[in-house]
């Protein structure tokens, strides 16, 4: 039986866990659980750490009243939020410590990765090194470690992920006092991008726009891998408070409004009233004016969604001609690309949904690359002999068995 994995994503308004294994590379999930938390974390940072010590510790024990399956969890792989995120792309070379590759080799020139990472961020944690290529002596290159291949040098072109140390250890420092062991932590960017790579029909060249409840996610995902990524506060929640002070309404009636009715600017003959406010003034409420109210809602959102292309677009021109994907929860609005039509404009657009049985909601993005990164990872002697060095995560989407190649475009996945 596969080993089964717990991952935990603490979101603005809740901790989501998933259970489950990863068989030939495809996640399956067993059981989920989440509860919500609001007023604990703020713009993605934990406020309240008594709290989400409390929260974190009903997550020891889960239990399905269908199938009675019962599991205990005492680790944790963690989703952080890819806050200031920073990510470097270089080569490593080593001297092999015998004739063939081993273990070790990898081990010191995935080291020489985070000692050089780290000198040039302070203030900065490795999350995650991502291995693209492994290139011998002789020029051969690999997707995944040659471990027995005879070398005198090992070369390692790859990835490094990057969060402010404040950030990560707000987060598992909670986790740690609640009682668990922490396995492995990932950035919700990297998570995405694993988890986009899963869809045959969606591109792995994009923009991924992940809607959220306080936090939106801009993240450019290249060849499948995540390579920067800007953070905006600004989410459906702050939507739904906006409309619920337009119409005098509980933050609970405007958002069960919002998800039934949405955008909806279609002419009708006779349109019978959506709601009706709390305030005898305003009355009943209209499809029209529910409009009006959302338009003015997302006109904040929009220029803060420019900006922060903008921003992308800044880094490289072609970037501009890359597809936009919606995912997170926000993207199952009801007219979300109308609403956001002056962003879409001159791209394609696509809707990302997990086509992971148990898991086909866009929220569930995250923890589903999350499962990849853990249950694809790299690690054995590694992590065993060297407890303080960071996770090694497999690229994504390459073949499970050892791959011989002279150049990546000769491979066959």
């Amino acid at each position: 039986m596969n080993e089964k994995f717990a991952c935990f994503e603490v979101t603005s308004d809740s901790i989501r866990l998933i259970l489950g294994s990863v068989d030939d590379r495809s996640p399956f999930p067993f059981l989920e659980k989440e509860i919500a938390i609001p007023g604990i974390i703020s713009r993605g940072i934990v406020q309240d750490e008594e709290a989400l010590v409390a929260a974190l510790s009903q997550f020891h024990r889960l239990e399905d009243p269908h199938t009675r399956v019962v599991a205990n969890i005492s680790s944790a792989c963690l989703v952080l939020p890819a806050l200031d995120f920073g990510c470097f792309h270089g080569a490593k070379s080593t001297n092999t410590v015998s004739s063939t590759v081993s273990a070790v080799d990898i081990s010191n020139a995935i080291s020489l990765f985070q000692k050089d990472s780290l000198r040039e961020k302070a203030g900065y944690s490795v999350i995650d090194i991502i291995p693209q290529e492994f290139v011998l002596e002789d020029g051969r290159r690999f997707y995944e470690p040659p471990l027995g291949e005879t070398s005198s040098t090992l070369m390692i072109e790859g990835l490094v992920h990057l969060l402010p140390s404040e950030v990560v250890s707000s987060y598992t420092n909670c986790f740690l006092k609640a009682g668990f062991r922490i396995e492995k932590v990932s950035v919700n960017s990297h998570c995405d991008a694993l988890a986009l790579g899963l869809e045959a029909n969606l591109p792995k060249d994009a923009l991924l726009i992940n809607l959220g409840a306080r936090i939106t996610q801009v993240n450019l995902v290249r060849k499948g891998n995540s390579v920067a990524s800007f953070s905006i506060f600004f989410g459906g929640d702050d939507i739904t408070e906006r409309l619920a002070s337009s119409f005098s309404l509980t933050f609970e009636e405007a958002e069960s409004l919002k998800k039934e009715y949405g955008y909806d600017p279609t002419p009708r003959l006779f349109s019978a009233p959506i709601g009706v406010s709390n305030d005898p003034s305003v009355g009943k409420i209209s499809q029209e004016q529910w409009n009006a109210a959302l338009l003015k809602a997302f006109e904040p959102y929009i220029a803060q969604l420019k900006a922060t292309l903008d921003k992308l677009y800044g880094l490289q021109a072609q970037i501009k001609d890359l597809p936009l994907i919606l995912s997170g929860g926000g993207s199952m609005l009801v007219g979300i690309k109308a609403l956001l039509a002056s962003i879409l404009q001159g791209h394609e657009v696509y809707s990302y949904v997990p086509s992971v049985v148990g898991m086909r909601h866009p929220r569930y993005m995250s923890l589903v690359g999350s499962l990849l990164a853990k249950g694809n990872s790299y690690t054995g002697s590694l992590s065993d002999n060297h407890k303080n060095l960071a996770h090694v995560s497999r690229p994504a989407l390459k073949a499970k068995t050892l791959k011989r190649t002279s150049s990546p475009e000769d491979d066959s996945l």
